[in-house]
């Protein structure tokens, strides 16, 4: 194939159209198991709101689906609390876990301590869990003040060993907006499909989650029922019904990250 000659401002853009020009032509019927054309594994090297990290480039399925459902791939957004579930399978297909902690520091004018990422590697690049967040909770339980770094890495271990699955919620309210949160899954088998998932979504003046059984991988996750759900694989939901978001849930096949807005009360500032 030859190289496609293409300018254009956005250096994203050519970015992603060198690296699919430059994936070898396939001479047989079927696609090559090599090229992975889902889960917006194409990354650029800028910088994520000043901290390091990457930034996910929509991948060529992503941007097929959003089209499909009459939808757009929409700006990156950076919510308050985020999450990633996932199993000891799914972690060692992605190249393990890897994360650092920092030992437990003392907020400024407050008794607060906090225990912050380091380094993460492996399948925590699938999520926008980045260095710089606090730890918040890990498999629902809360990192108290007791928590140390090494208490809370034995506590993964132990999570992974014990439960089958590993959920880490982390909180970044200096970078992130304080009403939206971010859940980043991989789906247990790339065949299952909405029914099985165990959550239900419906368009109640937006497209919200209606419920999630206890069952649901969803469960392990920081959604709650009543969360707007803003965007799915950074597709946005904003004229998306459930029909249109169960089939992308259909269609995406390992990692699932859901962007939702949780309303607060309006004299309160507290979510309810």
């Amino acid at each position: 194939m030859s190289p496609l000659v293409y300018r254009a401002r956005d250096k994203r853009v050519c970015f992603v159209i060198t690296m699919i020009e430059s994936i070898p032509e396939d001479t047989t019927d079927t696609p090559s198991p090599t090229v992975v054309l889902d889960l917006a594994l194409l990354t650029s090297s800028n910088t994520d709101s000043g901290r390091g990290g990457v930034h996910h480039v929509p991948s060529v399925v992503s941007t097929d689906l959003a089209s499909t459902v009459g939808s757009v791939i929409g700006p990156s957004r950076e919510a308050f609390l985020k999450s990633l579930t996932f199993t000891k399978e799914q972690a060692d297909e992605f190249g393990g876990w890897k994360i650092q902690l920092s030992e437990p520091k003392k907020l400024p004018i407050s008794r607060q301590y906090k225990i912050y990422i380091e380094s993460l590697d492996g399948i925590f690049r699938l999520s926008k869990i980045r260095e710089g967040d606090s730890l918040k909770s890990i498999n629902s339980k809360r990192c108290g003040p007791s928590m140390s770094a090494d208490r809370a890495l034995q506590a993964m271990e132990n999570a992974l060993a014990d439960d089958g699955i590993l959920y880490i919620a982390t909180g970044n309210k200096e970078f992130g907006d304080d009403i939206l949160v971010e859940a980043t899954i991989i789906k247990p088998r790339p065949d299952m499909i909405y029914e099985e998932m165990g959550m239900v979504v419906w368009h109640w003046g937006f497209l919200c989650i209606k419920s999630i059984d206890d069952e649901s991988i969803f469960k392990h996750t920081v959604l709650r029922p009543d969360d707007h759900i803003v965007s799915i694989n950074g597709i946005e939901c904003d004229r998306v019904g459930p029909a249109q978001f169960k089939l992308a849930l259909d269609t995406l096949t390992k990692e699932i990250t859901i962007v939702a807005k949780r309303r607060k009360q309006r004299f309160t500032g507290k979510f309810g």
